[in-house]
C-alpha cells in the first residue's frame, strides 16, 4: 500500500482525500521519512495550497524543513501533507523561481545576498537577511506602481493580490497578458480576454485556483473569454 491514497469521484468533492497512514506501532516520524512525496501527494498540496508548485520543489522543501526543524514528528502522513501545505501558502518564492530545473534552496539565499552586498559578503547572512526582504518589498510596490497604473480598481486590486501570492515574474509572464473586456457591476463578474489562445489555455491550467481565491477575496468571480 503507498503512502497516500487520493479518492475522487464526479458524486464526491473534489478536494482529493488524504487516508490516514499510522504505522501499526503507533510510531512517530521524523519529517525527511516522508520523502519522497509522490506525484499524488504534490497534486493535493496544490488544491490545498492553491500554489502551483512542482513535486521536485516540494521534495526540497521537505528536506529543507527537516532540517530547520528536527525535532518535528509526525504519525500520519496525513498531519504531515497538512503541514507542508501551511508552508507552501506563506512560500514567498514565486512559482516560476521555485519550479525551475537548477533550483536550490543554498543557490537561492546566496543569491539573494550577493545582490545587496556583492559576492565577497555573502558569509554575513545574519545581517543580510532583514535588507534582503526590505529590498525585494520594495522591487515588488516599485513594480506594482508602474504595473497597475490605469486599470480598474477591481482588476487592480485581483493582479496585486496575485502578484504577492504567485510572484512579479508569473505577472510578467501571464497575467499581464489578460486585458479586460467588459465588468458586469450588477453580478460582480469581470471578463478578461487573454491575448493569445496558447496563453489563455496556460492561465486556465496552472492559475485557475489562483485567480479564482484572488476574485473571491474581493466578492467577484471572472470568467476567461476564448479567442
Amino acid at each position: 500500500m503507498g503512502n497516500t491514497l487520493i479518492s475522487e469521484s464526479k458524486n464526491e468533492s473534489l478536494e482529493p482525500k488524504v487516508i490516514n497512514q499510522a504505522t501499526s506501532s503507533g510510531v512517530m516520524k521524523k519529517t525527511e521519512e516522508f520523502h519522497p512525496l509522490t506525484e499524488e501527494d504534490a497534486e493535493w498540496l496544490r488544491l490545498r495550497s492553491g500554489r502551483d508548485f512542482n513535486l521536485r520543489f516540494m521534495n526540497k522543501l521537505l528536506l529543507k524543513l527537516a532540517d530547520n526543524k528536527p525535532n518535528n514528528r509526525f504519525s500520519t502522513k496525513e498531519k504531515l501533507l497538512n503541514y507542508m501545505a501551511k508552508a507552501l501558502i506563506n512560500e514567498k518564492r514565486d512559482t516560476v523561481t521555485a519550479n525551475s530545473e537548477d533550483f536550490s534552496f543554498e543557490y537561492d539565499h546566496k543569491t539573494k545576498i550577493q545582490a545587496v552586498y556583492g559576492a565577497k559578503k555573502v558569509k554575513h547572512t545574519s545581517d543580510a537577511k532583514p535588507i534582503v526582504k526590505q529590498e525585494q518589498e520594495v522591487s515588488i510596490e516599485s513594480y506594482i506602481e508602474t504595473a497597475l497604473v490605469g486599470l480598474d480598481d477591481i482588476w487592480r486590486k485581483v493582479r496585486e493580490y496575485l502578484i504577492y501570492s504567485c510572484g512579479k515574474m508569473v505577472d510578467i509572464a501571464w497575467f499581464s497578458k489578460l486585458e479586460l473586456v467588459t465588468k458586469d457591476e450588477i453580478n460582480n463578474k469581470i471578463f478578461l480576454k487573454p491575448k493569445t489562445a496558447f496563453i489563455g489555455s496556460r492561465i486556465t491550467a496552472d492559475y485557475f485556483f489562483h485567480l479564482k481565491k484572488a476574485f473571491e477575496s474581493f466578492n467577484y468571480s471572472y470568467e476567461l473569454i476564448k479567442v
